[in-house]
């Protein structure tokens, strides 16, 4: 009990392990609580703390966190963020990453019944600088580009292009198209 500003209170080291397991936790037979739990301040952990850290090296190629499950998983989520109240804040903040060329910041692989599910009281869904959908239904997008496979079932689509550019638009079930 009491401030403490050391280093650690428990502290494993083995900097000079190639293979294993550092640290293990089995609980194969736990059916309700937790394996691990770690609590925080609460308004005592300022934006600089963390209640979990992981660093890794500059020329770090493995993962740094792995969720596996075997057989039908039919929970609740592998990995819940519950934020209650929320006021101000990001519940995923995937920062800048400098030189990625050719990565992503969210991969999400094939088998999924929806990419991004969700219900929102908010009124942005997707927000990027060009790119923007709204829980309205609404898509707004600026581009110089081609944007394809915008389709409307029951509603009427605005298209405003605020250039000298032609906005062309095709039936689907004839031929041509209509250029307005």
């Amino acid at each position: 009990t009491g401030a403490y500003a050391g280093t650690g209170l428990f502290t494993l080291t083995a900097n000079s392990a190639t293979t294993g397991i550092g640290q293990s936790i089995t609980m194969t037979g736990l059916t309700s609580g937790t394996a691990l739990s770690v609590t925080g301040g609460g308004a005592n952990l300022l934006a600089g703390g963390k209640l979990f850290n992981l660093d890794l090296g500059a020329a770090t190629v493995g993962a740094a966190q792995v969720i596996t499950t075997t057989g039908t998983y039919t929970g609740a989520g592998l990995l819940q963020i519950n934020a209650q109240t929320v006021s101000t804040g990001t519940g995923i903040n995937i920062s800048n990453a400098t030189g990625g060329t050719g990565s992503e910041a969210l991969n999400i692989g094939t088998g999924w019944e929806a990419g991004i599910r969700g219900t929102t009281t908010g009124t942005s869904l997707i927000d990027f600088t060009n790119f923007d959908v709204t829980s309205a239904g609404a898509v707004t997008a600026a581009s110089q580009g081609t944007f394809a496979g915008l389709a409307s079932t029951g509603a009427a689509v605005s298209l405003n292009h605020s250039s000298n550019f032609i906005t062309q638009i095709n039936t689907g079930s004839s031929t041509g198209t209509t250029q307005i």
